[in-house]
């Protein structure tokens, strides 16, 4: 039977329709054995006082902090049940019950008139509360009469009656998405296997294909968890925080306030390019920069969603342009169109670009200037050395793939970049006010102490905010080993940065740095992973798909996101959140980090050996 099913799967159409056929069967197989599968009590009616809903009989006597009544004859309630509660809990106060009481707790249901006896137990001090099962079969008008009987003549208290319904652990709804969730997988991955089999994609084409399926997965399970997953990689989804960088930059310049006047904590080029993308808000705005209203004004301006779209899309596009145009050579063209749909959506720029952050245009410059820093063409490699120094005025830490130009030994050309970008980071705050350097750098110092004991430990890759992750999780003391640590890692990284001789090796330590080095680093900075990604697609196409393997591995972890939820936990007198995706994350850059440590320690016991010999 599989043997005639397989022999037809030679298209698409066929593959699909076998797939879905087999679902369709499993799910309704499922659905089946849905009313067998165990199910949780939902607690929908507490009575912790008699209400209009509950009779009772004459030897009720009244409330005090609970229901009391007497004990010398039957007490029964009577109470509106429906269709929907499936068992009732009664409690009884302990205090109020001595070593040998036992009351005998009856469960009738019926109509007001007529009620038939369907459970009873007994309640002790031992066994203070008791939970009676309702028939399952109700109709909406039904009543349950609680007969509670003993001869002792004391006064009991009474705590609570409890009404329960039964809830399947799985819906209807949950088996159809998980087996909805499933069937977008497998299509995926047959289709995958498709095209590889039949030469319509390469190895590397595979790559780009998984990687954009696992992203659409990603989407679509946040799509049916109502964006409850959406804090995987966004910024908390349950906050109104969307644009927060771009509006956080726009609100003082578009109200002509000068943004170092609160310690602005960007240089002024970055706030000169914010001023151009502010011209289309209208002059005639009733916002201004107000505490506590101002954003949520800005962000539903019509005006700053369009600035906040182009702000973010036309580097995007450009960087895109670039890297098509000179850096990544594809083999053939499928291989280049789903790279380029990968890079879009990847969890990197999706992020990047829910903040609104001004990374993505230095990301831009800093792509200009890998393209064009070895070119022949002597205006070429002037404009990349502009380039990089426009990257450094934007974003300051690009300046560290400078050490590119210091591996050539290019000492003037080094210089020369230098001196472009100190005068594009000086030279902009003519508009503002020299002096105002100052408050620059009172707001980076501000910024980077300001997130020092939050329990958010998440989207933050630097290697400090790493090490206190995992400090807050599980209790570890570490003194002063994390000091020691970082040392040791950015000496490392500046090593394999400097003197590695494979150039992706190399850029990768430098966009470590970028990452480890500063007090926070947020996921936005991922983006310049991209670089060195470029330089390994590169060795993938050239060595046959031969390159190291724990490398890809690694991109893959920063570049696709998973759909999984935050942990929420106290930790050291503080809620920790971070999702077990970021973890995951934080696990992957320490690992990287850790090998180009293991590189460097390589280098030097090769430098070592070779020393030896020519002694």
């Amino acid at each position: 039977m599989f043997q005639k099913s397989f022999s037809k799967l030679n298209n698409l159409k066929n593959i699909y329709i076998y797939i879905f056929s087999w679902l369709l069967l499993g799910m309704l197989f499922t659905l089946y054995l849905a009313q067998y599968i165990s199910c949780e009590n939902e607690e929908v009616l507490e009575l912790t006082t008699l209400n209009s809903d509950v009779v009772c009989n004459r030897n009720y006597i009244g409330e005090e902090d609970g229901i009391i009544w007497l004990l010398d004859s039957s007490t029964y309630f009577d109470m509106l049940v429906g269709s929907e509660y499936s068992s009732v809990t009664i409690s009884v106060n302990p205090d109020s019950l001595v070593e040998n009481d036992s009351l005998k707790v009856r469960l009738s249901i019926g109509t007001e008139d007529k009620n038939t006896f369907c459970a009873a137990d007994d309640i002790t001090k031992e066994n203070p509360s008791v939970t009676l099962t309702v028939p399952n079969k109700l109709k909406g008008d039904d009543w349950a009469r609680i007969y509670i009987q003993n001869g002792n003549g004391r006064t009991i208290s009474l705590e609570s009656i409890t009404f329960y319904k039964e809830t399947p652990i799985y819906t209807l709804k949950d088996v159809i998405f998980g087996y909805a969730l499933a069937s977008v997988i497998i299509v995926f991955i047959a289709t995958g296997f498709y095209l590889y089999n039949n030469n319509r994609i390469d190895r590397l084409g595979t790559l780009f294909y998984g990687m954009i399926s696992a992203i659409v997965v990603f989407y679509l399970t946040c799509f049916f968890s109502h964006g409850q997953l959406l804090s995987s990689l966004f910024w908390y989804s349950s906050s109104n925080g969307t644009y927060m960088d771009f509006i956080s930059l726009l609100i003082p310049i578009s109200n002509g306030i000068n943004p170092y006047y609160n310690n602005g904590n960007y240089p002024a080029l970055a706030y000169l390019i914010i001023k151009f993308f502010a011209l289309i808000i209208p002059r005639e705005s009733p916002y201004i920069w107000t505490v506590g209203e101002y954003f949520d004004s800005y962000q539903s301006l019509q005006a700053v969603i369009v600035s906040g779209v182009l702000f973010e899309m036309v580097p995007l596009f450009i960087s895109l342009l670039v890297i098509n145009k000179k850096l990544i050579k594809f083999e053939n063209e499928d291989n280049k169109r789903m790279f380029n749909i990968f890079f879009v959506i990847s969890a990197p720029i999706a992020f990047t670009i829910e903040r609104g952050n001004i990374i993505m245009w230095a990301l831009l410059f800093t792509l200009i200037f890998i393209a064009y820093y070895d070119s022949d063409n002597k205006w070429a490699r002037e404009l990349s050395y502009i380039s990089l120094a426009i990257a450094f005025a934007i974003k300051i830490y690009p300046a560290i793939f400078g050490i590119l130009l210091l591996r050539k030994k290019r000492w003037f050309d080094s210089i020369r970049t230098a001196l472009y970008g100190a005068a594009l980071f000086v030279l902009p705050f003519a508009v503002f006010g020299f002096r105002y350097c100052i408050n620059f750098i009172n707001g980076i110092i501000g910024t980077s102490t300001s997130n020092l004991g939050i329990g958010d430990v998440g989207y933050d890759i630097s290697l400090k905010n790493i090490v206190r992750t995992f400090v807050m999780l599980f209790g570890i003391d570490t003194g002063a080993f994390y000091r020691y640590l970082w040392i040791v890692i950015v000496l490392a990284l500046l090593v394999v940065a400097i003197f590695n001789c494979c150039e992706h090796i190399a850029i990768l330590a430098m966009t470590l740095l970028i990452i480890a080095v500063p007090p926070y680093s947020y996921f936005y900075t991922s983006i310049f992973l991209f670089i060195p990604f470029i330089y390994y697609i590169n060795r993938y196409q050239k060595d046959n798909c031969k390159e190291n393997r724990f490398w890809l591995v690694t991109y893959i972890i920063m570049f696709v996101p998973l759909a999984l939820p935050l942990i929420n936990r106290l930790c050291i007198g503080y809620i920790v959140r971070i999702s077990y995706f970021q973890l995951i994350q934080y696990v992957c850059i320490l690992l990287m980090e850790i090998a180009c440590l293991f590189e460097a320690i390589n280098m030097l016991r090769k430098k070592i050996i070779t020393l030896r010999r020519e002694k």
